[in-house]
């Protein structure tokens, strides 16, 4: 059998379009995926330069090499023989081609020290194919008839692109020597934190850094917004005057319903007031003094209703382009759509795949990213109804890449003032629990003992 008819023989997944198939490369496909089982090194060299298993065009090649990997993970060792005994157990050893098939691969490698080479194609190929499916996509959005804003739709199209870019970056290869440099500059110049709007909470997580991943957590009507809500202003308008904005996007409610309630929380007078519209002239001008000072902070509220992680990843970038942002927050996680990619997914996969575009989200402009997330009803199933970790819904990635993480707290019925931040996760620091004081009314959150000032009530 010669190496041009291999690809013929694993099974009807192999089938291809005569007229006009994506791009993809069966040659190099084969002749990683032989290396791989013919060197140890190989696997690792492939993996280095950033080959994954969806980078294969062939379901077959893309199931062989998810056994290499589980195989390398295990430290077990990896040949053809340990890769058919792993895809038995895995119920596909007949939809690869078997054992002969496995055996074809290894013989037909023109040279196992080429293994970085051959990746490098594979994965080229597969980047070239999220291109024209991402290209799809886009003209399909432009040719859309259902009448949708405009606006998003360009941010749907801006995210599809984005994805793909997402897809290219391999992490650089850097020297312990450009590492340490950094990490001593950072020491000497001290690492840049803007303070929360609550110094008992500043006293335990040291404010908001840049690239990191805060997280809170609580049942719904505890405070989660108002939290949200009171941070993001407080940023902006400690930036005021030096570049940074803040971004906002919000899920459960308008972006003009989220003013309002900044509005509350920066006069004083309280959202039930303001829908009346029965405010007094000194509630008027508390309100007009506080609508002057928000409209001059680097603050943009975004109505995401709809939009997926890559969307939001992607507007932050525009955003960012146009002027540095430092602060995002996501209000609320559970609320984003499925990525349009993101196929028969479970909405636990789906969620952890949005903690991870967030994290990186964070890393790479960088910005304090603070994401918001809904609990379970595990906390009314305790006696001191008290949120742990384990309580967030769907998916536990959010506390695995949380740098911080806050569950919130309040007994309604007895104390429904005290509002219990729990610090339950902090990478750089200790686990606490700070009491702060709820104030419901004016959608605003205190540190005990805050008394207002001048017509601008918000210190």
């Amino acid at each position: 059998m010669t190496v041009t008819q291999i690809h013929t023989n694993p099974g009807e997944d192999l089938v291809e379009d005569p007229v006009r198939t994506p791009p993809h490369a069966d040659r190099a496909e084969q002749s990683v995926l032989g290396a791989c089982m013919l060197t140890e090194s190989a696997f690792d060299e492939a993996a280095d330069v950033g080959l994954r298993g969806p980078d294969f065009y062939r379901p077959a090649h893309e199931s062989i090499w998810d056994a290499l990997r589980s195989l390398r993970q295990r430290g077990e060792p990896v040949d053809a023989l340990t890769v058919a005994d792993d895809l038995v157990k895995r119920g596909e050893i007949g939809r690869v081609g078997g054992h002969i098939y496995l055996h074809t691969l290894t013989n037909s490698v023109p040279a196992a020290s080429n293994a970085a080479y051959y990746a490098r194609i594979v994965r080229e190929r597969a980047v070239l194919r999220r291109l024209v499916a991402a290209g799809t996509k886009v003209v399909q959005l432009g040719y859309a008839t259902d009448g949708g804003d405009v606006d998003e739709i360009v941010n749907a199209a801006s995210a599809e692109i984005a994805s793909v870019v997402d897809s290219v970056f391999v992490p650089k290869d850097e020297s312990l020597d450009d590492i340490a440099d950094r990490a001593l500059e950072m020491m000497e110049q001290g690492e840049a934190a803007t303070p929360t709007p609550w110094e008992r909470l500043d006293d335990v997580i040291s404010g908001a850094r840049p690239g990191r991943f805060y997280a809170v957590g609580a049942r719904p009507g505890v405070g989660k917004t108002v939290l949200g809500v009171q941070w993001a202003v407080a940023h902006a308008r400690r930036h005021r005057d030096d570049g940074p904005q803040v971004a906002y996007f919000t899920f459960e409610m308008t972006a003009e319903r989220l003013y309002q309630r900044a509005i509350a929380s920066a006069s004083g007078v309280s959202v039930r007031t303001m829908q009346a519209g029965n405010l007094s002239d000194r509630e008027w001008k508390y309100v007009v003094d506080a609508d002057t000072d928000l409209r001059g902070l680097p603050l943009r509220l975004i109505g995401a209703s709809g939009w997926s992680p890559q969307q939001i990843r992607a507007k932050a970038r525009q955003l960012h382009r146009r002027r540095p942002v430092d602060f995002i927050v996501i209000d609320h996680i559970g609320l984003t759509r499925p990525d349009r990619s993101g196929g028969r997914e479970s909405r636990q996969m789906e969620l952890s795949e949005a903690a991870d575009v967030f994290l990186g989200m964070a890393h790479e402009l960088p910005a304090s990213v603070l994401v918001m997330t809904q609990l379970n009803r595990g906390p009314a199933n305790r006696t001191d109804q008290r949120p742990i970790p384990t309580d967030i819904r769907d998916t536990d990635r959010i506390e695995q890449n949380a740098d911080v993480l806050m569950l919130l707290h309040r007994d309604k019925d007895n104390h429904p003032e005290d509002l219990w931040v729990a610090v339950a996760k902090h990478r750089e620091g200790e686990e606490q629990s700070v009491k702060l004081t709820f104030k419901g009314s004016l959608s605003r959150i205190d540190d005990p003992q805050w008394t207002p000032h001048g017509s601008v009530r918000n210190p």
